[in-house]
């Protein structure tokens, strides 16, 4: 995180945020806010959830929990009992302006295997170049 000193001597601090869009609308047609944060600086929290899931299927962990800096979502991936792993996403509306208003949060529950989280991987790390 890079600090700077204001004229009164505050200190302020700059955040480089990325924007996820959260849904296949192409840009020009999007109604507006509906963009998800994930924090690239002082912290990477693209490069840590990728890394988080490499040291699960290595076997160095035996579950992943992530919940970015500006808590929109957490992400929880455990190795099933019987196959694969299973993942569980809880979104929350948070401070986002969707067109949908009558709901607060909603929880999702899949089960996925090893290849897909190390294809979501390695996309992910070249998607953000991490």
């Amino acid at each position: 995180m890079d600090t700077n000193d204001t004229s009164d001597g505050d200190k302020y601090r700059y955040l480089e945020v990325v924007q996820i869009r959260t849904n296949n609308v192409p840009k020009e047609e999007e109604p507006g806010n509906e963009e998800c944060l994930f924090c690239r600086k002082p912290k990477d929290e693209v490069a840590d959830l990728a890394t988080l899931i490499e040291q699960m299927l290595e076997g160095k962990t035996t579950e992943v929990l992530f919940e970015p800096a500006e808590p929109f979502f957490e992400l929880k991936i455990t190795k099933a009992h019987v196959f694969g792993y299973k993942v569980e996403a809880w979104l929350d509306s948070g401070n986002a302006i969707t067109g949908v208003y009558r709901w607060d949060g909603v929880g999702i529950r899949m089960h996925t295997t090893r290849e897909n989280l190390a294809s979501f991987t390695k996309q992910l790390r070249q998607d953000f170049d991490c």
